[in-house]
């Protein structure tokens, strides 16, 4: 999927059907070279979110975290994603707010990533 900004953006909902979804996003993942993570409460409960998130650690993938809502994050996230750049969604007045600074923040980014 193509962003007007100039993002190539591939989510989870693009895996084929009849596809093994953990090699899938792995696959994804790996070729990523920045990851967009939005935390909510139900994502940091998630075990396979948690896995996604150490994976791309674990690869020095950029990231950025977007947190939609106030999430009390478990001790391990904490730990990894603590001094991680950060946006939180639900402080921004606007959509058009928000959107300006997920841009600002993605451009730098892209292309930092280190194997």
């Amino acid at each position: 999927m193509h962003h007007d900004k100039g993002f190539l953006i591939w989510y989870d909902e693009g895996i084929d059907p009849g596809s093994e979804f953990s090699e899938s996003i792995a696959k994804h993942l790996i070729a990523a070279s920045v990851v967009l993570c939005f935390v909510s409460p139900s994502a940091v409960q998630s075990h396979n979110v948690r896995n996604e998130i150490y994976l791309a650690e674990e690869e020095r993938i950029p990231m950025l975290y977007v947190h939609l809502e106030e999430t009390k994050l478990r001790p391990g996230l904490r730990l990894m994603v603590g001094a991680k750049q950060a946006i939180y969604y639900y402080r921004y007045p606007s959509p058009a707010d928000f959107h300006t600074k997920i841009e600002q923040a993605l451009k730098p980014l892209v292309g930092r990533r280190t194997t």
